[in-house]
């Protein structure tokens, strides 16, 4: 039983810790792409001189005096460092690493010059990958955490992916003022694939006789996501200084799951009815209002071969509502609906970017270097005074695990960046390594005392982007 509780404490603590830090949807951080801006911190609102100026700002479109094809791989190496500690009683911690490395087409853009009544535009489309989640998480508490009777397996596999397609313009309206508009259409699918095992064996207090105990835990939840929203963009070049803004409108981000749940325990390889959840089904639709969103960016020329940039974002994150409307289907067919709707409790979030170019004359080819950095103020909190409780109701009622907590101090994190280049007449090649880190803490109370839980976020990103022209 002590086992039992504390597998059920665990993936609490795993699906809190998740919401928590924000994992969810990137942070609602939709960036752009291309790897010379992500090299230069993605400082890059007023600069948007590329393909990629959909992705960042539109309005540097009209930049671009040629027609150009631009797409990035990443090799995207999320790595996380979880840790469960209870101090006063050191035999039971437990600490697991779960990671996973996709090699992925991260961005694809095309670009053109047009006139529409002899005034010129550039049009472009892109496709984005804006947030991916895989992990591969494992759970097996040491010898010291469980009895060594008592085996315990958790996993949960997940895999991701929030896709964005834009299509968008960019013109001049007045001397060096130009605008952009962008519409971006998001969708994407993924699962969630979670099971657990655990057995224990006591004798019986009396029949005197051994009795073996076998619980399965599993749960299915695929998930499809969907959204559309607009962005405008504004960009004054005066030749060596340059500055930009940014307006992305807000929408809902709905995410539809269909999970499938099966719990079963066995007495002795007998199944008890008694304690079978069933064959559970569950649709619901998740919706959660992404807010306003207001870039601001400057750069300066410094001489013809050096280049510095830096911007600020802000997201209205604080004003977030979250709404759920989820059918539950048992076994006996019955149809259980309800209905959810709150607010996400979220700071208003921020980034501050800064970053700097540097071109060298390699005789065969130009050789841009880059570095950047950026730091993030999320909306998520950190979680304190977190309590869990097991209730043993009724006979008639299953028990189950309940939790209070509070919130606590704002997430921040940050990420160092660095990019080069080989540049020729039409082909550009740019190489981005990004780091990106946070960390979280969780202390609270359950059924073993007091505990402590840390999550360090290590993800390490290379980006290899390809752009050519065509004249």
């Amino acid at each position: 039983m002590r086992t039992l509780i504390l597998i059920t404490v665990l993936m609490a603590l795993f699906g809190l810790g998740i919401r928590a830090d924000g994992q969810a949807l990137n942070n609602f951080n939709f960036e752009g792409d291309g790897a010379r801006a992500r090299g230069m911190g993605g400082a890059y609102i007023s600069i948007s001189d590329d393909a990629s100026a959909l992705t960042w700002n539109p309005a540097g479109l009209i930049q671009i005096i040629d027609p150009q094809l631009s797409f990035s791989f990443d090799l995207f190496m999320p790595n996380t460092d979880y840790s469960l500690d209870y101090p006063n009683a050191t035999s039971q911690n437990t600490s697991v690493i779960y990671d996973d490395t996709k090699f992925r087409l991260q961005y694809a853009a095309f670009a053109a010059p047009i006139r529409i009544r002899d005034h010129p535009f550039v049009g472009a489309v892109s496709f984005s990958t804006i947030s991916s989640e895989y992990d591969y998480f494992e759970a097996n508490p040491d010898s010291g955490f469980t009895d060594p009777s008592e085996p315990v397996n958790l996993i949960e596999r997940t895999d991701n992916r929030l896709n964005q397609l834009r299509l968008g313009f960019g013109t001049n309206v007045w001397k060096k003022l130009n605008f952009g508009l962008g519409a971006n259409i998001y969708f994407g699918k993924g699962y969630v694939d979670t099971s657990f095992f655990y057995h224990t064996s006591y004798m019986h207090p009396t029949q005197n006789v051994l009795v073996n105990v076998d619980a399965k835990g599993f749960v299915y939840d695929t998930i499809s996501f969907s959204g559309f929203n607009l962005v405008g963009g504004l960009l004054w070049d005066d030749e060596r200084f340059a500055i930009g803004a940014t307006v992305k409108t807000p929408f809902w981000l709905t995410q539809e799951h269909v999970k499938h749940e099966l719990d079963s325990v066995y007495v002795n390889n007998v199944l008890n009815g008694e304690l079978v959840r069933g064959d559970i089904d569950e649709q619901d639709k998740e919706r959660v209002e992404v807010p306003w969103m207001v870039g601001v960016g400057a750069s300066y020329q410094v001489d013809e071969r050096f280049l510095v940039a830096s911007d600020f974002e802000w997201r209205r994150l604080g004003v977030m509502d979250y709404r759920v409307h989820y059918d539950t289907i048992l076994s006996n067919g019955d149809v259980e609906e309800n209905f959810v709707e709150s607010n996400l409790n979220l700071y208003n979030g921020y980034t501050i970017r800064v970053g700097g170019e540097y071109e060298f004359d390699g005789g065969f080819a130009t050789i841009p270097v880059r570095a950047g950095f950026a730091y993030d103020a999320f909306g998520f909190r950190m979680i304190e005074n977190l309590e869990f409780e097991w209730v043993d109701w009724a006979d008639d009622q299953p028990d189950s695990l309940t939790q209070t907590f509070d919130y606590g101090d704002q997430i921040t994190g940050y990420t160092i960046s660095l990019g080069a280049g080989l540049h020729w007449e039409l082909i550009k090649l740019d190489f981005a390594f990004e780091y990106d880190t946070r960390d979280t803490d969780i202390e609270g109370v359950d059924h073993f005392g007091t505990f402590q839980v840390a999550k360090e976020y290590r993800t390490p990103r290379i980006s290899l982007n390809f752009t050519g022209f065509f004249k």
